[in-house]
């Protein structure tokens, strides 16, 4: 243990927060799969400002010594994965890039204050008391360190790279884009044309000079059906392939096992939605999604059907196949009904793909069932719905968009004020410059033209991860995609409802549409429609 004197607590703030932040050049070509044992274990100081040996790391703070651990005062918070700083609350940090603290001619402060160039010794000295070389007290808002020689060595080791090394998938003139499609099978076509697009709009950028000068590279990877999908596949190509982030990607029932490997692996994501409902991505902080999952659409009808229906105290019964990716669907209406004081949700579970429609609705009416929210497939619900008209039962149906297709223009006269559906966008969003620019960009594509939606999601994605990658600047990395994203604010991609992220808001577009068959005329929908806002 390294042991603190009087006098380094009395210099309080003034050794650089970063200073930690030393190196010496090296390799422009440097990524992080390089790293050394030792610069690993830096690189974790650095971020965490824990020691991966398990001595203290504490900094002392004012001229009382005001004592945090240091993970509340981490180098990368202040100094950035760069070196270069990042204002904060009117506070500068200093530029701790190597090159930067060893010039020769010394460094000239604000106010005045000059000394000597650093090198490794005195960096120490002066992270431990807060004295520049020459004996000059430092930075007041700085704070000093306590730490041991041996995590002082390895953090030295990893700060040998910072501002040169480079995120995976990033090079100097080009920036790696991945993306996961399904092969072959009912869903091969949706991969061909989210492929097609997102290709032909990374041509584009690249056609006027890419982002900064560096192009944007596809890579593909397909992922069979899900009865053969295997993700640590998955997770191998991502390991391997090393994509600067993801885009658009479509894993039918696999994206809770890319979520996680893509959380691991630290790589950002934009898509335009998922099956699952985004609460189970609240930990993962690299996922941004335009539209809502499946349980915010839910969540969207049930609060339509406070405002709107007449359920006072429903008896609701939720029907799903028997697949546990919809588990916490099934729990967020569980948790509404709860919270609404409503008798207790019924589930009732159904083979997938042996959906037996006479069976399920004779079950729900004998227990009087008043709404189901229904979490099949279009095919599933529209046979739901003949087989209640026939036996003359009309209960509310709730079910999401996504799943149900285009069954509004072809329900029993019974459901017209019965069947309500969520959906993420309609064709209300579309402005007809994005729409030029996308009929442009796949004109001759006949496959795009079956599968609107997957282009116009796909297309939408796009915009997103170009745009946040033009704010991010020239110094680009993943962490400042993180940021840029989290700084969206009404974003118009020109085809979805205004995309707003924030720090602690993974959801653009955070809510869904309402629509009953009612309000659809001889099938088209109306020119408006009411948006349902989610918190």
């Amino acid at each position: 243990m390294v042991e603190v004197s009087p006098a380094r607590r009395s210099l309080g703030t003034r050794a650089l927060c970063g200073l930690t932040l030393l190196a010496v050049a090296c390799s422009l070509a440097a990524t992080a799969a390089e790293l050394t044992p030792a610069q690993e274990r830096g690189r974790e100081i650095y971020f965490s400002g824990a020691s991966p040996s398990g001595d203290p790391i504490n900094a002392y703070f004012g001229e009382d010594g005001l004592e945090l651990p240091g993970e509340a005062a981490t180098c990368g918070s202040c100094h950035g994965h760069d070196g270069k700083g990042r204002p904060e609350s009117g506070i500068l940090p200093s530029n701790v890039t190597w090159n930067y603290l060893t010039r020769s001619y010394g460094h000239l402060h604000p106010g005045g204050l000059e000394h000597s160039r650093f090198d490794e010794e005195n960096l120490k000295v002066y992270m431990r008391t807060g004295v520049y070389p020459g004996g000059e007290r430092g930075d007041p808002s700085m704070p000093v360190y306590e730490i041991s020689d041996r995590d002082l060595d390895d953090l030295f080791a990893y700060m040998k790279l910072v501002g040169e090394i480079l995120d995976p998938g990033l090079g100097r003139t080009t920036v790696r884009v991945g993306t996961l499609l399904p092969a072959g099978g009912p869903l091969g076509e949706i991969g061909d044309v989210i492929r097609d697009v997102l290709e032909a709009y990374f041509d584009e950028v690249n056609k006027t000079g890419g982002v900064y000068g560096r192009r944007l590279e596809l890579a593909v990877h397909r992922v069979p059906a899900a009865e053969e999908a295997r993700p640590e596949a998955v997770a191998e190509w991502l390991a391997e392939e090393q994509p600067f982030a993801l885009v658009s990607p479509f894993t039918p029932r696999m994206d809770l096992a890319v979520h996680g490997t893509v959380s691991s692996q630290g790589i950002p994501l934009v898509g335009p939605f998922t099956l699952y409902s985004i609460q189970s991505f609240a930990l993962n902080r690299n996922v941004f999604y335009l539209y809502p999952g499946l349980g915010e659409q839910v969540e969207a009808l049930l609060r339509y059907a406070d405002r709107e229906l007449e359920l006072a105290s429903p008896r609701l019964a939720v029907l799903q196949p028997s697949e546990s990716s919809l588990a916490d669907v099934v729990a967020l209406v569980e948790a509404r009904g709860r919270e609404r004081d409503w008798p207790a949700v019924r589930r009732e579970v159904f083979a997938a793909g042996a959906f037996d429609a006479a069976l399920s609705v004779e079950t729900l009416r004998e227990a009087a069932v008043d709404a189901v929210v229904f979490l099949g497939v279009e095919s599933e619900l529209g046979s739901f719905l003949e087989a209640a008209a026939t036996r003359g039962w009309f209960p509310y149906v709730l079910a999401p968009g996504a799943l149900a297709g285009g069954l509004l223009a072809e329900v029993s006269s019974g459901f017209e004020e019965r069947l309500y559906l969520a959906y993420p966008t309609l064709p209300q969003d579309r402005k007809p410059w994005a729409l030029r620019d996308v009929s442009r960009l796949l004109e001759g594509n006949e496959l795009a033209r079956s599968h609107v939606q997957a282009v116009l999601s796909a297309y939408s994605s796009a915009a997103v991860l170009v745009e946040a990658l033009r704010r991010a600047g020239k110094d680009l990395g993943r962490r400042e995609l993180t940021t840029e994203l989290e700084g969206f604010y009404q974003f118009d991609t020109g085809l979805t409802p205004p995309i707003t992220f924030t720090a602690n808001r993974r959801v653009g577009a955070q809510g869904a549409y309402v629509l009953g068959p009612a309000s659809v005329a001889a099938g088209r929908l109306p020119e408006s429609v009411d948006w349902v806002e989610i918190d």
